[in-house]
């Protein structure tokens, strides 16, 4: 799947399409107002999760990551899922400096999530 990401350039991300749209039961109208709902609770995680790594806490980090990681394994999205389970990771074993390197990474795979969903989920055919 493409996008466009808020620089402008274009990329790719891997959603499974067939397996997300199995999930809704083809129901385009369901999957809009989960994206609606994941949109909404995303900057709360993220905001928990820059805490957690601000004040060096591995357990905030671990649990909130951890927590973000069962909400996008819902959509598909491997890589997305890959870079949650990094971060977790290294909350739990509180290495903070690879956390900080391991977050960017992360909001970087959830801004390419956030733009396939939004196309996913709008899209009519």
């Amino acid at each position: 799947m493409m996008f466009r990401n808020s620089s402008g350039s274009v990329g790719c991300v891997f959603i499974d399409r067939e397996e997300l749209m199995q999930r809704v039961d083809g129901n385009l109208d369901l999957l809009s107002e989960i994206v609606k709902l994941y949109s909404k609770a995303i900057p709360g995680f993220v905001e928990q999760i820059e805490t957690g790594i601000q004040s060096n806490n591995g357990k905030i980090i671990k649990n909130v990551t951890n927590n973000l990681k069962g909400m996008i394994s819902n959509f598909s999205a491997p890589s997305a899922v890959k870079a949650a389970n990094a971060l977790e990771s290294a909350g739990e074993s509180c290495d903070f400096i690879q956390a900080k390197s391991l977050f960017v990474e992360l909001k970087s795979e959830l801004e390419r999530l956030d733009f396939a969903l939004h196309d996913l989920a709008t899209s009519r055919h």
